[in-house]
């Protein structure tokens, strides 16, 4: 109490002087239409303001919340899709043919929370792992475009090996063609330009020409998209054709992918090896 009231002695003319000035303003303000107005119309800017930011800032959260929704819902379309199922021609002993559908492919949604795209070895990290079935060796896709392969897992997370990286090879074909070829990234000053390789010299390339998938890995569905054809050249054993391609995803602007489970593929692998047998 005593140091109150030494602050108070000590201070009295400040205090005087911000009561007079605070019951002058008051005075002015509610008897004074001009500044009245003035007054509120500034507190209401103020206040609005804030409310504005306030709601910017919760409509940004609930965004964020739909665009994870809405990941999952394509995820699960994707996965029902009529691409996503193999099909099966059975003739039956009347000569008639019975089509049967089969589950091929599903999707699994999933958030990037960390990526690069100006190193040689460019890696995604995303926020589902094994405990949401993600396995070694999954194809990453997204927006039917081809983003990478899953590297190493945990229970948590996954990390992507971006095509985007000196040593991914994935197989990818010219369309319109019968041609395939191996895909990789050939500059690593530029995160725009990948490379199909060792296609048949004879081959004609349009610019614009689109590079996909092709089937024969088990890792990617046919036809997921990788870029499009901008020049082809020789390579230096001259029986084979590049052809440069600009990459169709902006892997700077990642945010989502999907991760494909291929449940036909070691069904496919196994039935390989017998080969190896041989």
């Amino acid at each position: 109490m005593k140091v109150i009231t030494a602050f108070i002695l000590k201070h009295y003319f400040l205090i005087l002087f911000l009561t007079f000035e605070f019951f002058s303003i008051s005075l002015l303000v509610l008897n004074n239409s001009f500044h009245n107005a003035s007054y509120f119309n500034s507190s209401n800017f103020l206040i609005g303001s804030i409310y504005e930011t306030y709601n910017g800032v919760t409509e940004y959260i609930d965004l964020a919340d739909k665009n994870d929704v809405l990941a999952k819902e394509i995820a699960k379309l994707r996965s029902r899709e009529k691409l996503s199922y193999i099909r099966y021609d059975i003739t039956t002993g009347l000569n008639n043919t019975v089509t049967h559908y089969e589950p091929q492919y599903k999707y699994i949604d999933a958030k990037v929370i960390n990526n690069s795209v100006n190193k040689k070895h460019n890696y995604i990290t995303i926020n589902k792992g094994s405990a949401h079935g993600i396995k070694k060796n999954m194809g990453v896709i997204f927006d039917d475009a081809v983003v990478g392969i899953v590297k190493n897992v945990s229970n948590s997370y996954s990390s992507i090996m971006s095509i985007l990286h000196t040593e991914s090879r994935i197989g990818g074909k010219l369309n319109g063609s019968k041609y395939f070829g191996s895909v990789r990234w050939y500059d690593d000053n530029d995160y725009k330009t990948g490379r199909l390789i060792e296609v048949p010299i004879h081959v004609k390339v349009n610019d614009g020409d689109t590079i996909s998938t092709t089937s024969y890995s088990g890792i990617f569905p046919e036809g997921m998209l990788f870029g499009y054809a901008k020049g082809s050249e020789k390579d230096d054993s001259e029986q084979f054709l590049n052809i440069d391609f600009e990459i169709h995803l902006d892997f700077k602007k990642l945010s989502h992918v999907y991760v494909v489970e291929n449940f036909k593929r070691s069904e496919k692998e196994e039935l390989e090896k017998t080969n190896d047998d041989d």
